[in-house]
């Protein structure tokens, strides 16, 4: 893991593969009708059952505590290595909920080890880029960015063909997740393969001369600012984000959509 890569071109293919393959989390709301049919969750009256519906919930919780984790792993590791972490756990997480039958399992390898894996893989690519982009920093942030989003508008098509069948069985549903992983084996090991910083930015430690204060955490964890902001971006947040997760449910139930506009939603919505 050794070599360099010295185009700023190809780091940037590497980070926006790696983005849109986590990106395809957004559309987990597909996924909650199927598997509840399939494992014959659906309470009666209903059209999914929430037990499915949480690891959604438990996936976003391990990407938020994972990130913490995996910050500090890039800048002693650098991004290829904690990209290549993520990787594993992303791709391995998907694979091992091809062979699952229960929502406590689900919880355990989607819900998880994704969340974990996505966690590790999504801060990778944004701060590696804007050492490239040095002049353009607002812009390619906002590019990896869309791109995470970008594979939920992706993977909606391929997901909806997958699950494109008459009746939800867990032959069917372990067929989608084995399909989905061995594209993101694919995806997040070329995508983090391909991250490097520039050459002499490898010490990531290196102090930036700032007229600002540079808090350490016990010092920001300390201060009014930082859980106001911290209310604001859950507040901001949460909303979206539970929004994003039932999208499809929400299509098909409530709003009387068909399931194909019902999927569409899920495009729309990650925009």
């Amino acid at each position: 893991m050794s070599y360099r890569i010295k185009s700023k071109w190809v780091i940037l293919l590497g980070a926006l593969l790696a983005q849109f393959a986590i990106g395809a989390m957004y559309a987990w709301s597909l996924f909650n009708k199927p598997i509840s049919e399939a494992w014959g969750l659906v309470p009666e009256g209903g059209t999914y059952s929430t037990e499915i519906a949480m690891t959604y919930a438990i996936s976003l919780v391990a990407f938020a505590l994972s990130s913490l984790i995996s910050g500090r792993v890039q800048l002693a590791k650098g991004p290829r290595f904690t990209a290549l972490i993520g990787a594993a756990f992303y791709s391995g997480g998907i694979l091992l909920s091809s062979q699952v039958s229960s929502p406590t399992m689900l919880y355990l390898t989607y819900g998880a080890m994704c969340g974990i894996g996505a966690g590790f893989i999504y801060v990778c690519p944004l701060s590696t880029l804007v050492k490239w982009f040095p002049e353009s920093k607002g812009m390619i942030t906002g590019v990896a960015t869309a791109a995470f989003a970008g594979g939920a508008i992706i993977f909606k098509q391929v997901i909806s063909g997958l699950l494109d069948v008459d009746v939800y069985t867990p032959e069917v549903i372990s067929s989608t997740f084995l399909t989905l992983g061995c594209i993101y084996v694919v995806l997040t090991f070329i995508g983090a393969s391909l991250l490097d910083v520039p050459q002499g930015c490898e010490n990531s430690r290196k102090k930036i001369k700032s007229e600002a204060k540079d808090y350490t955490t016990g010092e920001m964890l300390r201060t009014a600012n930082f859980y106001k902001l911290l209310c604001s971006d859950l507040l901001a947040l949460m909303p979206g984000l539970l929004v994003i997760g039932l999208a499809a449910n929400i299509g098909k139930g409530p709003a009387g959509l068909s399931a194909a506009k019902a999927a569409g939603v899920v495009s729309i919505v990650a925009i």
